[in-house]
C-alpha cells in the first residue's frame, strides 16, 4: 500500500467525500479521496474503505484497504484550494 506511517496511529474519523494525504514528499507524495466506507470505522476497524487517488503515481486509480490501514497511511486532512492543497483538521 506504499508509505506507511510506523508509530501506532489511533483510529480518526474517517469520511467519504474527504481526501487525505500521506504527508510525503516529491514523486512518493500522494491524496486519497474516500467514495465509499463499508461501515463506521469506530465501530468496525477492519471495515473497507473504498478510495481513489487523487494525486500521485496511481492517479485516477481506485483501490480499498480497512480503515486501519487508512488510518495508518494518512496524516492528515486536506482539500484544495484552486491550485493548492492544504491541510485541514481530522
Amino acid at each position: 500500500m506504499g508509505h506507511r506511517n510506523t508509530a501506532a496511529t489511533p483510529q480518526r474519523p474517517l469520511r467519504p467525500g474527504c481526501t487525505y494525504s500521506n504527508g510525503s514528499f516529491g514523486g512518493n507524495w500522494e491524496v486519497r479521496r474516500i467514495l465509499a466506507i463499508e461501515a463506521p470505522c469506530d465501530e468496525q476497524p477492519a471495515a473497507n474503505i473504498t478510495y481513489q487517488v487523487v494525486v500521485g503515481h496511481h492517479r485516477r486509480k481506485k483501490a480499498h484497504c480497512t480503515c486501519i490501514d487508512f488510518n495508518q497511511w494518512a496524516r492528515y486532512r486536506v482539500e484544495r484550494n484552486e491550485t493548492t492543497w492544504y491541510r485541514v483538521e481530522f
